[in-house]
This record gives structure tokens, sequence and C-alpha cells, in this order.
């Protein structure tokens, strides 16, 4: 009974856990990694992770999502969110670009959406 008990406790911090990475954070930090290469890679990993979160926290999950939006359909009224996003995504074309490439292989794999979106990125100074 007791060993039930512990196991029911374990399991509702867990998932506690798990639910706040998926919570928006209220003000979405893309500062960090882009001054940290370690946030920065720990951010990327969880951009391309498929459902492997264990480098996610809630920055960089809405990062992610924010990401793979802002590519694929652009923003007509831009959130400061979509702004933030928006800037990191500008930081990863000039300054690394083997990583800016696998972010159109993984949300672009066809082009379509840099043609789509692309005068729009290049607006918030990402290179096309």
């Amino acid at each position: 009974m007791a060993h039930r008990l512990l196991v029911a406790i374990v399991l509702a911090v867990c998932a506690e856990q798990v639910a706040a990475i998926f919570l928006a954070p209220e003000d979405l930090d893309v500062d960090s990694a882009i001054k940290s290469e370690k946030v920065f890679r720990d951010t990327m990993r969880c951009v391309f992770g498929d459902d492997d979160y264990k480098y996610c926290d809630s920055h960089s999950v809405t990062i992610k999502y924010t990401i793979w939006n802002l590519v694929q359909e652009g923003c007509n009224s831009c959130t400061d969110e979509d702004l933030k996003v928006f800037r990191f995504m500008a930081y990863i074309s000039n300054n690394k670009p083997k990583e800016w490439q696998q972010v159109l292989d993984v949300f672009d794999p066809q082009g379509e959406f840099k043609k789509k979106n692309g005068a729009q990125w290049k607006q918030y100074g990402i290179v096309v």
C-alpha cells in the first residue's frame, strides 16, 4: 500500500514537471540562447528533437513551435513572441549557417515556405 502511494506521488510530480515544459512562458527569453552556446545547443536539440523533450524547457518548446509556425505561415500581425523568435532565427541564419540549413531542412524540406515567406523573413534580418 505504501509502495503504491509512493509511486502515485512520484508520477504526479513527474507529470507536473512535464506539463510545465509545455506552458508558454510569460516572457519568452531568446537572448539566453543567443548569448550562451550551451543554451543555444540545448535549444537547438529541443527544436530538432521529434518527441524527446529532455533538452527542452518552456522557452525552447515555445521557440520550436513558433519557428515552425513562422516558417510555414509567417505572420500578418506579429506578436512580441513572434518578433523575438524572428530575432532568434536571424541570429541563426547570420551566425550559424549549418544550423540554419537544418532548420530549413526540417521545417521547409521542399523550399515552398521559403518562396512564400522569404520576403517577410528578410524584413526581420533573416538570410534567405
